[in-house]
């Protein structure tokens, strides 16, 4: 999956902010990680912040949005009656009709 945020210095330092999965994937020569928070990525990347890529690499984090997805709302009250009457439940449907191997015995 192509991340959202990606930081990269070359050949000594990649960070890459997955959205889906809420961590950062960090990259230096030799060594990878996972991480969760920019206090860990700060933690690996080892860059002080008086050089201009540690200087870089905050504005970056401080950049990223990192706030938990809302939850989805629940779906209205007319949605689930019409899902519940015409929905994916057997019952709601004759198989021997639609089912070609409906009747089909297995041997085991």
């Amino acid at each position: 999956m192509k991340p959202e945020h990606q930081f990269t210095r070359a050949g000594s330092l990649s960070i890459a902010w997955q959205a889906r999965d809420r961590c950062f994937i960090c990259w230096r020569p030799h060594c990878s990680v996972f991480c969760r928070t920019p206090k860990e990525v700060l933690a690996f990347a080892r860059w002080p912040a008086s050089t201009p890529t540690g200087q870089a690499l905050r504005d970056w984090l401080q950049s990223i949005d990192l706030r938990e997805p809302e939850p989805e709302t629940e779906p209205s009250p007319a949605l689930v009656a019409e899902l519940q009457a015409t929905g994916f439940d057997p019952k709601h449907h004759d198989l021997t009709d639609h089912d070609p191997i409906g009747n089909t015995r297995t041997i085991i």
